[in-house]
């Protein structure tokens, strides 16, 4: 990864980091930046409860990872808690480009978002799929067999686009729903 001197060589990521990369930014990884002309870096940060999941994830990005892991305690509305494990590469230009396919500037700030179908449909795999539905899925019932892919923070349009990529590449029927609290 680097040279004598501490030179970066690496110049972008391999087909199943590319892969995984799609499906966990999907989820609740995320890209950041220290400024607006600054280089991005990629963030994961999955539940406690799966450390073999990130575990995985560490593996696949192992060459690319600035700072050991850590165990963050989060809270939510409504009282709960949760503990969860993250972790962080460095910042590089290749997360910078892809920063610019999954982040909108919306009144002032960037905000997340899911890119258009056109651009899911050359990106998203099978791979990605499965990083996606682990890192944010859980089995809907017994009963419907169906999965739930939590999108809270996309809001209702990148669900839809989200749902119309599902359909196009995977024939899997996907709707947006709304949680307890009328959320989409």
């Amino acid at each position: 990864m680097f040279e004598k001197g501490g030179k970066m060589t690496k110049k972008e990521l391999n087909k199943q980091q590319s892969q995984v990369f799609v499906g966990l930014i999907l989820s609740d990884a995320w890209l950041e930046r220290s400024s607006p002309t600054s280089n991005a870096r990629f963030g994961i940060q999955l539940t406690t409860k799966t450390p073999a999941f990130f575990e995985r994830c560490l593996t696949v990005f192992s060459e690319w990872i600035s700072e050991s892991p850590r165990i963050v305690n989060k809270s939510y509305e409504g009282g709960t808690a949760h503990t969860q494990n993250t972790v962080k590469t460095f910042f590089h230009p290749v997360f910078t480009e892809l920063y610019k396919h999954y982040y909108a500037l919306i009144n002032g700030s960037y905000i997340k978002v899911v890119p258009k179908v056109s651009y899911l449909k050359e990106v998203l795999t099978g791979e990605g799929l499965t990083f996606l539905l682990l890192g944010d899925g859980s089995r809907k019932s017994n009963k419907t067999r169906g999965y739930e892919i939590h999108t809270q923070g996309q809001g209702f349009e990148g669900a839809v686009r989200l749902c119309l990529a599902l359909y196009e590449l995977f024939d899997i029927k996907a709707w947006p729903t709304f949680d307890n609290h009328g959320k989409k």
